[in-house]
């Protein structure tokens, strides 16, 4: 402040010489680019003298970043973002079940020993049998291995077409063949898609934390109550997962297209039949 008002002081002198200058040049008929030097200088004093208070709208500002956040509104979403981590997961008990009734038939019976290969539960680690009653023989299956098998249609056989056979039906033989290799293409990109499905599985944890992470109550208090530049880095580290998240979300639903697609194929192989009889039917003889 002492260093203010000197400067004020300095400057006023000067004020006061260019105020009396810019008089006898005017009475003198001079140019009036010193009249222009006293308005410039008197707007430069004039932003010196609210320099204090451009300090004290600062040191205002920095202080509220230091505050806690006590308002309404981050309490109120503090309970939201609680909940909406807290929402239910589907019941894997109740799916197990119902795959139980369907696999001993509605009834009480036993279930069979090989239950886990048809289960969707096995491949995200809850088998209905534990143990899988096959692990004491010799060379116990792999009951991941045998659902993803099942589950992509790899356990249906089809008889390779046998090209240049004698006496087949060209066309027939064909239809199969077109038949056979876009069933097999989709059987190979099933496998594909359900192996990459469990392998990811083995990141829920990871996964699960971040999300009980960032809904947890504790978490948002201790967010409203640290200093600003704390909240901003943790704001970045969760923004560069949203990114990560959202480049596997882009591939998943690359692979939802790329399945559509290949189920369009399989319907219009196994419609080949009827398009070969509504064939032969509009090319039969006149009535």
């Amino acid at each position: 402040m002492k260093y203010l008002a000197q400067c004020v002081k300095k400057y006023g002198l000067i004020l006061l010489l260019f105020t009396t200058h810019s008089a006898f040049a005017d009475a003198i008929g001079s140019p009036d680019y010193l009249q222009l030097i006293w308005k410039d200088t008197q707007s430069i004093l004039q932003g010196i003298n609210n320099i204090p208070s451009y300090l004290s709208d600062i040191t205002e500002m920095a202080q509220s970043w230091l505050k806690p956040d006590d308002s309404s509104a981050t309490a109120n979403n503090q309970s939201l973002f609680n909940t909406l981590g807290q929402a239910p997961n589907p019941n894997l008990g109740f799916t197990a079940q119902l795959t139980k009734n369907f696999l001993s038939g509605g009834t009480n019976a036993s279930l069979p020993a090989d239950a886990n290969d048809y289960s969707f539960t096995t491949l995200i680690g809850s088998p209905l049998q534990k143990p899988d009653p096959r692990q004491s023989s010799a060379n116990p299956p792999n009951p991941i291995q045998n659902y993803i098998q099942n589950a992509s249609g790899s356990n249906l056989t089809f008889t390779p077409p046998v090209k240049g056979l004698l006496g087949a039906n060209a066309l027939a033989l064909k239809q199969y063949q077109g038949l056979y290799s876009t069933v097999a293409a989709i059987q190979s990109y099933n496998n594909y898609i359900l192996n990459a499905f469990n392998g990811e599985l083995n990141q829920e944890n990871t996964m699960s934390s971040l999300v009980s992470q960032a809904t947890d109550s504790g978490w948002l208090t201790q967010v409203a109550a640290q200093e600003l530049g704390k909240v901003l880095r943790e704001i970045l580290l969760y923004d560069s997962q949203s990114y990560v998240l959202l480049t596997r979300l882009y591939q998943t639903e690359q692979r939802q297209l790329a399945a559509t697609a290949m189920t369009n194929s399989l319907l219009i192989a196994l419609n080949q039949g009827i398009a070969q009889i509504a064939s032969r039917q509009a090319m039969g003889p006149a009535a």
